[in-house]
């Protein structure tokens, strides 16, 4: 599953089921103890409720006392009980109630601990509630208010709720499988797939539109553009395809610029060149027997010149892309053997030789002269550069429904950090800059211009076992005739 559109859209549903499974087992969990627990808070609840209303009482019960004396506390306290149920009851500091006689050792100890929190003690038994508060902040300094309250008998405690039911008793199926309830199971899941059909598109369309105007560009089509499309206004989808497209336009124009420059610069050349051509003519014609040796010299030269103004008007319409016409079948097995013979024609009088140890009858698809010069600019290099007194050998099979091309020589290999380099125009290795090696150093760049028009590609390697240079050409294979 390499497509992103399935990854988000299967990471957009599970997520859903999932989230939607968890709140299920928790809604049925909480439903399940949710009765106890809201008792257990309800009388908690009450008991705060009602220890708040026993501190009033006796906030009220010490107020009496203090501004209308014994009596009339009396008084207030006996009404409160009548009336509410609640007894109140101060103690003094010296642990003594209103009345001088001593609480009892439980109060005692409420007491102590309400002086010692400064908060209200709650102390409770079935059927009774106790409440023991420090008066201290309504200036009743060492008195503490007990109040208690009873209860009837208590309750019993509520029995435990069944679970709430998963299953009925009907073959044991989930409710949630029932005749009623398939219909609306069928609608939500359609709905949830929905849904994350559109999040998963809506992420992934943009980027696939992206990466088909990118293969457009890698193509040769430095036109393409993603356009205003790729998403809404100000996001940043659509801000990566506007950098994009700045980008492209950019490139096209440096690409352009380059190769109208290389274009003029070669037709340029031509001109001068042929009436140089003609003017070493007219000087061989009249000089003497002691200066054709120099004129010979120039000769080379201009030809050397002239072959590589050729080939950089052939590098420059291989990499415009526009000139290619790649619709023939070529019979790449006749036209290797025919490019081999001609290199070992050149080669055999340096004792260097071409041979082909292995070839199997291939059809391709493409233009016959670039193969044939891509072809012949690889053999001829092995050939130029292996020992003398050796082979380069040629093989040509299939492997993985395309067709491999191997040239192997027998030369001083190239260092490893060069040989990503071999492929760029002028390049050469150190060893390699002087005038005897030959080329003009676009050969390789031509090659591998002409295997990727035909969609193709070429991979150079030293030799593991042995010195020299391996070059692999995978070319796509025609079974088609």
């Amino acid at each position: 599953m390499k497509s992103m559109f399935w990854k988000l859209f299967l990471s957009f549903l599970l997520t859903i089921f999932f989230g939607g499974g968890l709140s299920i087992l928790t809604i049925i969990t909480f439903g399940y103890l949710s009765p106890n627990t809201r008792q257990d808070e309800q009388i908690v609840a009450m008991d705060q409720k009602l220890s708040e209303v026993i501190i009033a009482a006796g906030t009220s019960a010490d107020q009496v006392y203090r501004f209308g004396g014994e009596e009339e506390y009396l008084k207030y306290v006996d009404a409160v009980q009548r009336g509410t149920g609640i007894q109140i009851i101060l103690v003094t500091s010296d642990n003594l109630k209103i009345n001088g006689k001593r609480v009892s050792q439980e109060q005692e100890n409420i007491v102590k601990a309400s002086r010692h929190t400064q908060q209200p003690v709650l102390h409770k038994k079935p059927g009774l509630l106790t409440v023991g508060r420090d008066l201290s902040f309504s200036k009743s300094e060492g008195t503490v208010m007990i109040g208690t309250k009873k209860f009837g008998p208590p309750h019993k405690p509520l029995a435990k709720p069944d679970p709430p039911p998963l299953f009925v008793e009907q073959g044991l199926k989930p409710s949630l499988f029932l005749a009623g309830q398939i219909i609306k199971t069928v609608v939500m899941l359609l709905i949830i797939a929905g849904v994350c059909y559109f999040l998963a598109r809506s992420l992934s369309l943009p980027l696939k539109k992206l990466q088909q105007t990118t293969r457009r560009i890698a193509r040769g089509d430095y036109s393409a553009r993603v356009g205003s499309k790729l998403g809404p206004t100000g996001s940043e989808i659509n801000d990566l395809g506007r950098e994009f497209d700045i980008m492209a336009e950019r490139t096209e124009k440096a690409i352009h610029a380059q190769n109208r420059l290389l274009r003029d610069i070669s037709h340029e050349l031509r001109s001068p060149l042929a009436r140089l051509n003609v003017a070493l003519e007219l000087a061989r014609s009249h000089c003497q027997k002691g200066g054709d040796k120099a004129l010979s010299q120039i000769d080379r030269e201009a030809n050397r010149l002239n072959d590589l103004i050729g080939q950089l008007i052939i590098l420059t319409r291989l990499e415009s892309g526009g000139q290619l016409q790649v619709a023939e079948p070529v019979n790449l097995t006749e036209l290797l053997a025919e490019v081999a013979c001609d290199v070992n024609f050149e080669t055999s009088i340096d004792d260097r030789f071409v041979q082909i140890v292995n070839s199997v009858p291939v059809v391709v698809r493409g233009s016959r002269e670039l193969l044939r010069r891509a072809l012949e600019n690889i053999i001829r290099n092995g050939a130029r550069f292996t020992a003398p007194n050796t082979c380069v050998d040629i093989s040509l099979t299939l492997q993985d429904k395309m067709v491999l091309i191997t040239v192997i020589d027998n030369g001083p290999g190239v260092p490893e950090r060069d040989l990503p380099h071999l492929f760029e125009p002028f390049y050469r290795v150190a060893e390699s800059r002087e005038r005897g090696s030959g080329g003009v150093g676009i050969g390789l760049t031509i090659s591998r211009q002409a295997i990727l028009a035909h969609s193709g590609k070429i991979i150079l390697k030293n030799r593991r076992d042995s010195s020299g240079i391996q070059a692999d050409i995978l070319l796509p294979f025609d079974n088609s005739d």
